[in-house]
Parts: C-alpha cells; sequence; structure tokens
C-alpha cells in the first residue's frame, strides 16, 4: 500500500478505496492522451499523478495548500518547488491561469470560473454561494439572514468542505448523529484521532452539535448549558496497536482497542449521563470500518444505527406519501361538492 502526505494535517492517507460509505480517496480523469490521478480525500487535496500511455511516462505534481486547503504552492517528485499560486482569503484570482482544483481543495469550473462544493456552487468573486445553504443549522443566528454567506464571512479561520455542516434538523435523535458521523468519521479515520459532538433539542427537532478533537477524557468536549441534551456521538479514529510507547495504524485483524464497538468507558459514561439527567439519553459511535451505531444504557444493547436510519427514512417516506394520498382524496371530494 502507498501513501500520501498531506500537508494540511500531516497526516498519511493510504491510496486504496475505502470501507462502505466514506468518500473515494483518488478520483480519476480520463483523456485521449493521458490519465490524471486527483488524490484527496478529507484531510484536503494531497496530488496530481498525470500517465502518458504513448510515452510511459509518469509525472506527479504535489500540492502544498494553507490550513484551509488551498494550494499556495505544487512541487515536483523532487521536491522542486514548479510553480507557486496567489492566494486570497475568499478565493478570488487563485489559479487564474489554469482551472481544475484550486479554493480550499474544491473543483473550478472551467466555463463559469464558479468552485463546486458539492451540496451548491460558490462565486469567488463577491465571496458568496449561489444558492441557499440547504440545511440551515441555528435560525437565530445572524448568519441565517445571509444564508449565501461563506464560511461565517470568516474564510482565514474557517472552510466549508461540501457546503454543508452538521447542525441539521432532523425529527429523530438518530438521524441528526447519523448525519454528524457521516460528516467527521472519515477525517476522525485520516488523523486516527477521536472527534465528540452531543445531539441536543432545537425548536422541537433534533441537532448534532460540532465535534471538536476529543482529549483522552473528553474534557475540552463540555455538555452544552441551557438545552436539552439527549445523547452524544463520537468516532474511534483508525485501527490501531500500541508499540512500545507509539500508537500505530493496522489492520482490522491486528486493532488493539476493539475499534467497532463501544467501550465499556462509552457505555458507563452513558448510563451515568441517563442518571443524572434522569431521560433517555443514547450514545452513537462511527467506526474505522465506515459503520455506525447507537448504544441505549435502558437496555444494555448496541445496535446498528445504519439500519435504523434506513427504517426510520422508510417509514418517513411512507407516511409522507400517505397524507399526500389523504390530501389528494380530500381535494377530489371538495372538486366533486363543488
Amino acid at each position: 500500500m502507498s501513501y500520501f502526505l498531506s500537508s494540511r494535517f500531516a497526516a498519511r492517507v493510504p491510496s486504496c478505496d475505502p470501507s462502505p460509505g466514506m468518500p473515494r480517496v483518488a478520483n480519476t480523469a480520463r483523456r485521449a492522451s493521458s490519465v490524471t490521478n486527483v488524490l484527496n480525500c478529507v484531510v484536503g487535496l494531497i496530488a496530481f499523478i498525470s500517465f502518458a500511455p504513448t510515452v510511459r511516462a509518469e509525472e506527479v505534481t504535489y500540492y502544498l495548500t494553507n490550513p484551509q486547503g488551498t494550494p499556495l504552492a505544487t512541487t515536483d517528485a523532487q521536491n522542486n518547488i514548479t510553480r507557486r499560486l496567489d492566494q486570497k482569503p475568499y478565493g478570488d484570482g487563485v489559479l487564474d491561469e489554469e482551472k481544475g482544483v484550486g479554493y480550499t481543495g474544491h473543483v473550478i469550473d472551467a466555463d463559469t470560473d464558479y468552485v463546486y462544493m458539492q451540496a451548491r456552487y460558490y462565486d469567488p468573486l463577491v465571496g458568496r454561494f449561489l444558492s441557499v445553504d440547504p440545511h440551515p443549522s441555528d435560525t437565530g443566528s445572524v448568519f441565517f439572514f445571509n444564508r449565501f454567506a461563506y464560511a461565517r464571512n470568516a474564510p482565514s479561520r474557517y472552510s466549508d468542505e461540501d457546503g454543508e455542516k452538521p447542525g441539521d434538523k432532523f425529527a429523530t435523535p438518530e438521524q441528526a448523529a447519523y448525519d454528524a458521523l457521516q460528516y467527521i468519521n472519515a477525517r476522525s479515520i485520516a488523523e486516527n484521532h477521536e472527534y465528540l459532538g452531543y445531539i441536543v433539542i432545537l425548536e422541537r427537532q433534533f441537532v448534532a452539535t460540532e465535534a471538536v478533537r476529543a482529549a483522552e477524557d473528553h474534557a475540552n468536549a463540555p455538555m452544552p448549558e441551557g438545552i436539552p441534551v439527549v445523547g452524544d456521538y463520537h468516532t474511534h479514529g483508525n485501527y490501531t496497536k500500541k508499540v512500545g510507547s507509539e500508537y500505530v495504524i493496522v489492520d482490522s485483524a491486528s486493532d488493539g482497542f476493539d475499534s467497532d464497538n463501544f467501550s465499556t468507558r462509552d457505555k458507563l459514561r452513558y448510563a451515568g449521563f441517563a442518571s443524572i439527567l434522569k431521560h433517555v439519553y443514547r450514545g452513537y459511535l462511527g467506526t474505522p470500518s465506515g459503520k455506525s451505531w447507537v448504544y441505549d444504557p435502558s437496555v444494555g444493547k448496541a445496535m446498528s444505527l445504519d439500519d435504523m436510519v434506513r427504517e426510520q427514512r422508510r417509514y418517513a417516506d411512507e407516511r409522507a406519501q400517505e397524507m399526500q394520498r389523504d390530501r389528494d382524496m380530500r381535494r377530489d371530494v371538495s372538486d366533486q361538492n363543488h
């Protein structure tokens, strides 16, 4: 297995397809004269590897980025700087001569100069998205009044990897936790570090707070105050084994921490919170395998969060269809009476 260095988080990223549900590490573009592999992942843009079949030659271009993932320079395989790039906070002017991967590691559309950020397009000239945030998380925030804004108008501090962030409102705590784990678990695996966030009730719906890197005792992720908290979600990083005083990434068979399951400490923590808060408190886990789990201390059992969310969505879809049929039937009856 080969590894590629990401300057964004100094993490080693394997060049292989991920587990089910995880984002792909390498993207491939094929042209008549060459094949280009774009190496990227949750930790940002890494490199271009171009291969020309006609001359059997391979050219590697590495990208050096700022903390937001925007390229600042490129180097060749011998570590020689081949190009320096202009970087502006909102992305204007980045990679002017060449289209392709640019601002915060996203693709710049060659025809429009807009930046494609998965959930929506971004215009670096004005520093705004072209459509509203599809999942506004805090209607009481000043940023709700301009849902076209990018990264809370602070692009030097924040970035928006996919045009949306954890904080969407959901009908169930399981769906809120699942959404947050889908967002953060890949980064947790790449960095081999745990992340932790909470599930709270906001305006009668369930919201996941933004995940933070967790300390060993979770001391740097205090429980939110002033709003109901009904659970928390966390990740376990990558499969790891302790060798001497160091922790090394290994395959699942050699994992030394049972990383695909809740730990005893996790279960005791959930039971303690449920006892203190005197209401249902569940824990949600994202694992190196890509699977997600939920643990309810009242029954002492872990269940598949993936299956639970899938079933909830199926039920919601069926219920919505049933309600639509009822509305259509009432409208037909009303039309007949008139």
